[in-house]
Order: C-alpha cells, then sequence, then structure tokens
C-alpha cells in the first residue's frame, strides 16, 4: 500500500523515468546511439542497485527472524501506520507498533523447536517500481534435526 507522501515520489519518480525514456527516443530519432545507449545504462543500472538494496533487505529479514533478533527485525520496517505483515492463515497486521509487538511475543517464546528453527528465502524474485518494491519467495522453514 503506498500512501501520501511515498505515493507522491513514486509518481515523481515515474515521471523522470518517463523522461529519461523520452530523451532516450529523441536521441534514437537523432541517430545518437551512443549517447541513447549510455542514458538507458545509466536507468539499469539505477534498477539493479535498487533491486540488489531490496534483495539485501530481504536476507536481512530472514536472518534478523532466524535469529529472532528483534532489534535487527525492527530496524528493517518502516515507522508507521501503513506497513503491513501478512502470514499464512492470519489475518493481516497493520501499522509498525503492532507488527513488533507480534514479532516480540514470537522471538520470546521459549518454545525449543521455535527457537532453533531457521528460515530462509528461495526462489525469490524482486520489483522495483519508481520508489517501492516488492518481493516474492518460498519461505523454506527448517526445523532442528529430530524434531
Amino acid at each position: 500500500m503506498v500512501t501520501g507522501q511515498g505515493k507522491d515520489k513514486d509518481d515523481r519518480v515515474e515521471r523522470l523515468v518517463e523522461k529519461a525514456d523520452a530523451i532516450i527516443d529523441r536521441l534514437i530519432q537523432k541517430e545518437l546511439f551512443r549517447d541513447a545507449a549510455a542514458l538507458q545504462d545509466d536507468l539499469s543500472r539505477l534498477h539493479l542497485d535498487d533491486s540488489l538494496a531490496v534483495l539485501q533487505a530481504n536476507t536481512r529479514y530472514y536472518q534478523a527472524f532466524s535469529n529472532k533478533d528483534l532489534e535487527r527485525m525492527s530496524a528493517l520496517w518502516l515507522r508507521g501506520v501503513s506497513v503491513q505483515c501478512v502470514h499464512p492463515g492470519l489475518a493481516p497486521l497493520t501499522g509498525y507498533n503492532d507488527i513488533m509487538a507480534m514479532f516480540r511475543v514470537m522471538f520470546q517464546s521459549q518454545d525449543k523447536v521455535f527457537r532453533s528453527t531457521t528460515v530462509r528465502p528461495a526462489n525469490v524474485s524482486v520489483t522495483v517500481r519508481a520508489s517501492s518494491a516488492h518481493v516474492l519467495c518460498t519461505e523454506e522453514v527448517l526445523g532442528p534435526v529430530g524434531a
């Protein structure tokens, strides 16, 4: 969900990308192919940098989850009322405070199986559009041997 300032930023970034695409088209029409290619390469690098940053955040999320590290987990979430967390079979949680309260309860669990369970992402795909991104993945849940 994108609201307020986030939506405005997305719109501004989208307009800038559209302008860059129009400039590339004009450069091609003028047969300035090297300039067009250079600008396209710059745009591609920016997209790759954004995708890499999202993948790194996703990795830190699963490390924090597997280590039951509330401090690291809380550093990853936007401190806002519009953020959401969805767990299979549960209603979505909305808002930073409610999400952190849920993780606090989970991470304080004394259940030995849960404490030694790790979760890692597989089949990860990232989509970045303007200043928003989403990650789709399969979570591999690995419990202790013999559990």
